[in-house]
């Protein structure tokens, strides 16, 4: 908890900052990019909710895939995502882009295996870092 708690602060001082740089024009975003590091939230996504049967680099959806969504990385780069809560790890493609531009402060959307890696579903959300993986 704390982990997190300092972690939210952290980002907050360094958005405020005149060289942050944001993906997001909302205010209430907490995401914050220090070279390829993001910090901010990640849900999930493929519990049986009606989605495309592709994702956006064109093969099946697959819940079960270690991959994730976000806009601003490249598809087919690999990202390591870790929760803030409990230091879990899991690395994952990005295959897709998301998540919706409606909900600023989420960073990134893994599917249901991934996410079920680094927390129980039931968090549905989960404060994260992720980084890209050269």
């Amino acid at each position: 908890m704390v982990k997190w708690l300092l972690a939210l602060l952290i980002v907050m001082m360094g958005s405020a900052m005149a060289g942050a740089e944001r993906h997001d024009s909302s205010s209430s975003t907490i995401e914050h990019a220090v070279e390829d590091q993001r910090v901010g939230f990640a849900s999930w996504y493929g519990g049986g909710e009606p989605l495309n049967t592709h994702v956006a680099m064109g093969h099946p959806f697959n819940p079960e895939a270690a991959e994730a969504a976000m806009w601003n990385i490249p598809f087919g780069s690999l990202v390591k995502v870790t929760n803030l809560q409990n230091n879990r790890s899991i690395l994952v493609r990005i295959t897709d882009r998301g998540p919706a531009r409606r909900f600023g402060n989420r960073v990134i959307d893994l599917t249901r295996r991934s996410f079920s890696r680094l927390a129980p579903l039931s968090q549905g959300l989960i404060p994260v870092v992720v980084q890209r993986v050269p």
